[in-house]
């Protein structure tokens, strides 16, 4: 949704924005639409099913609205005998991802994840990543339980999103891109 669109979905009873208002956000919607490329989604989670098909999902959702996407399980394989953490570092090699979107469903809370995020702390080191992760929770999900006592360390600074589906997930992806763009922060 552009800035235009929202602003209109706030004031429904207004037909048109006033004239300085209508230019503003078509110059934020223009600006954003631009920079919405050089944004790369890596997302994360669990490879357990159903899991890995709501972030498949979800991928196929933003890579229709113009964001670029990647699921690591989905990602090309390499040569045979490829261990994983060479594919993790071909893989931020070849894309070089921007964002780390981090998927903890509630039944399955402390696979998967943990050992991604600890691959990315040794990549890109806390300071680095505080502006380029985010985590979303399955909505129902124990935050006590379902995160390593350090990721819950950095839920205040890197923040949460919740969700119930593949397709709120998506929106909630696309939303948190879409607020980087826009100067919004959380």
């Amino acid at each position: 949704m552009g800035l235009k669109a929202l602003v209109l979905s706030f004031a429904p009873a207004m037909p048109d924005l006033p004239g300085f208002v209508a230019k503003e956000a078509d110059a934020a919607d223009a600006l954003a639409d631009a920079y919405r490329g050089d944004f790369v989604l890596l997302l994360l989670g669990s490879a357990d099913e159903p899991y890995l098909s709501w972030r498949v999902e979800a991928q196929k959702i933003l890579l229709e609205n113009g964001y670029e996407a990647h699921v690591m399980e989905t990602y090309a394989s390499g040569p045979k005998g490829e261990l994983l953490a060479q594919k993790w570092e071909r893989l931020l090699g070849a894309e070089r991802p921007t964002h780390f979107f981090i998927v903890v469903p509630k039944a399955d809370p402390l696979r998967g994840p943990h050992v991604e995020f600890g691959y990315l702390m040794r990549e890109y080191g806390i300071k680095e990543l505080l502006d380029r992760v985010r985590f979303f929770l399955e909505t129902g999900t124990d935050e006590s339980k379902a995160l390593a006592g350090y990721e819950a360390e950095l839920i205040g600074l890197v923040g949460l999103d919740w969700f119930k589906d593949p397709t709120q997930l998506a929106r909630r992806m696309a939303r948190r891109v879409d607020n980087i763009l826009y100067g919004l922060k959380r």
